[in-house]
């Protein structure tokens, strides 16, 4: 096993982690691999909480597809988490021993192509990520470039900083990829961890904001509630189309966004947007969904989408999170030993709880 990860940088050990072996659907297994050690400009991360995002479930069970092109076996997998820095390597000067840490998806970079030049090294053509085609969060050490690396502040639970990944993105989605104004009414389908966050960072610009969930997500819904949401609607037991209409004097939605990426969510919230208005993707669907073109030409609907954060979303995420701005830390519903893996990955499978983290330091 140790001949196998040699190209990624790990050596000494041996240490837990959940290693995807190859292509196979199903084909992950908890290992025993060499302890990593951090080269030029790298960091040594002792992880605390690693997050498990669908994605994860997804590439286990092989149903996404697109995802398949960044997918690099032999790898540890996860991409979300917090961690302690014990180690650095020659050269790092951003991060010291101690610090506490989450970093951000992107191990390498080029530096000189039109996204990373642009702001946006999430999407470099040659890009190294965490967890797909770099050894990622689920072991109990992780190599981080410290160029990507955010410290966080001391008060902050870490269980709420194991969050920042998710929480990146919908700060791209709401801050970056659409406007949203103060007083403008913010639709959010799906009440999950995405749409959670995603909630509090449109309230936190001042947007109306409705969260928008199944009667199978009354307990999420609530939690939306308390943590800002201004309205939570349940389908099919309420008209989402009639009630915007309402609320909006027949205007619809400043801005719709999908967090649940159904032909459902699609197809309503697009009739939920009001002309001139916008609808973001905030999470995609395994299966082709179909589209009324004609209705977004008619009413020139703005329509873009937000996968994953960018060095600048990341940026302000941290930001929001160290200002204690938003309240991430009840959205963590189960923590599973890294040890009970298939478990955790069961329930998020299952769609149980909320967010679900794994502890590569408990011995569970």
């Amino acid at each position: 096993m140790g001949k196998r990860f040699s190209f990624r940088a790990m050596w000494g050990g041996p240490v837990k982690a959940l290693v995807r072996r190859s292509f196979a659907a199903g084909d992950m297994v908890l290992a025993d691999v060499p302890e990593p050690s951090p080269g030029p400009g790298m960091v040594k991360i002792r992880v605390e909480y690693a997050g498990i995002c669908s994605s994860d479930v997804g590439v286990l069970k092989m149903e996404l597809t697109p995802a398949f092109k960044r997918l690099r076996p032999p790898v540890v997998a996860g991409h979300e988490g917090v961690g302690t820095v014990v180690e650095v390597g020659p050269g790092v000067s951003r991060v010291r021993m101690g610090d506490r840490v989450v970093s951000e998806t992107t191990l390498v970079a080029c530096g000189v192509c039109r996204y990373c030049r642009s702001g946006y090294s999430n999407k470099c053509i040659d890009r190294r990520s965490l967890g797909w085609s770099a050894n990622g969060y689920y072991a109990e050490y992780l190599i981080a470039n410290e160029l990507y690396c955010h410290k966080i502040a001391d008060a902050v639970d870490s269980r709420a900083a194991a969050l920042l990944e998710p929480f990146s993105c919908t700060v791209k989605a709401v801050m970056h990829e659409s406007v949203l104004q103060p007083g403008d009414v913010a639709l959010v389908f799906g009440p999950g961890p995405i749409g959670q966050c995603l909630a509090q960072v449109a309230k936190l610009l001042g947007a109306y904001v409705v969260v928008v969930g199944t009667c199978h997500s009354r307990a999420r819904l609530e939690l939306a509630r308390q943590l800002g949401a201004d309205e939570v609607w349940m389908t099919p037991d309420e008209d989402v189309v009639e009630r915007i209409r309402d609320l909006t004097r027949g205007y619809g939605a400043d801005a719709v966004y999908d967090c649940v990426g159904s032909q459902a969510s699609l197809s309503t919230g697009l009739q939920c947007v009001r002309p001139k208005g916008q609808f973001v993707f905030v999470s995609g669907n395994k299966q082709p969904l179909q589209i009324d073109c004609f209705h977004i030409l008619v009413d020139e609907i703005r329509i873009t989408a937000a996968e994953g954060g960018s060095p600048l979303s990341w940026e302000k995420a941290v930001d929001l999170v160290n200002r204690r701005l938003v309240n991430l830390a009840p959205l963590v519903s189960d923590i599973f030993p890294l040890a009970r893996w298939t478990e955790a990955f069961a329930q998020v499978d299952r769609r149980e709880g909320l967010k679900v983290l794994l502890q590569p330091q408990s011995e569970g």
